[in-house]
């Protein structure tokens, strides 16, 4: 009797050996599925958890590493915003250092401010590191990672680039290959040294990007978008005519622009826009009619 139960019990533990080891080893393959998700997901897909593209930054006023304040989007001088999170401990952000001190050079003398933001839970030595890799760089401490936590930051080292509205215009998610030509880009588009086209081209070389001028419309639209929905009218409209300005023959951008005009109060603005939305759709139906009647 004894060793019957004797049996039972070895069983009885073996079967929680196994089912531990089991939970064991779906947790394991559920964390790597999740972290498998995270590296393959798009850079976009990896947006600050609080705020999206086309959002309002937060202004906000750091401790600065050699001494007193200063905020993160730099001065109202400026037209371009380039701020980073880094760790230390992490190889990622050393490697980053060289790129923001590099960046800072190449856009030397232009109205672009540069921010790289550390915890306050970082290494003094550490901070003191990254201050002597990026002198000309303005080094802040986020205690209590206030800001980190506004923004929602999912991971370091990444890169938002904010325009001289403090509209987030760029998320960027470290990467080994072509991190700095990334970033520059972008502030190239934002400062104006390039269009539209041109970003597009130096984003992805290789692509076999279709109509570019109708794809940075359709952008710009989006964008116009998300900034009515927040009702940001007047950023929305510049969005808006940007768009026209590459393709004046857009009805769905003066349908946008009749929305817009009427949410602000513009009612003879929206009037205008109606009748060339209007006339533009009369023209594409008298286009398609006479299509129809030479088939």
């Amino acid at each position: 009797m004894k060793a019957g139960w004797a049996k039972l019990h070895c069983v009885k533990s073996n079967m929680r050996v196994h089912w531990r080891t089991l939970n064991g080893k779906w947790l394991c393959l559920a964390f790597t599925l999740a972290l498998l998700g995270v590296v393959s997901a798009p850079a976009s897909d990896l947006a600050f958890t609080f705020i999206a593209e086309g959002d309002l930054l937060p202004d906000m006023e750091l401790d600065s590493a050699r001494g007193g304040s200063a905020g993160y989007l730099g001065g109202e001088d400026s037209q371009a915003r380039v701020f980073a999170f880094v760790k230390d401990g992490r190889v990622s952000s050393n490697e980053f250092l060289e790129t923001m001190a590099g960046l800072h050079e190449e856009f030397l003398g232009r109205p672009v401010s540069w921010s790289l933001v550390v915890s306050k839970r970082c290494s003094p030595a550490w901070i003191d590191t990254v201050c002597n890799r990026c002198p000309d760089v303005s080094v802040l401490i986020d205690k209590d990672d206030k800001l980190y936590g506004t923004l929602g930051v999912p991971l370091t080292p990444v890169v938002g680039i904010g325009d001289g509205d403090r509209i987030l215009r760029a998320y960027l998610t470290y990467r080994k290959i072509n991190y700095q030509a990334l970033i520059s880009a972008h502030v190239k588009f934002i400062l104006g040294d390039i269009d539209q086209a041109e970003l597009d081209l130096l984003l992805n070389p290789h692509g076999r990007m279709r109509d570019t001028v109708a794809g940075s419309s359709a952008r710009k639209l989006k964008l116009a978008r998300l900034l009515f929905d927040k009702q940001k009218f007047d950023l929305a409209i510049k969005q808006v005519e940007s768009a026209l300005s590459e393709q004046p023959n857009l009805p769905e951008a003066y349908e946008l622009l009749v929305e817009i005009r009427l949410a602000g109060g513009d009612e003879a603005g929206a009037a205008e826009a109606r009748e060339k939305a209007d006339a533009l759709a009369d023209s594409t139906a008298g286009s398609a009619e006479s299509n129809g009647d030479g088939n």
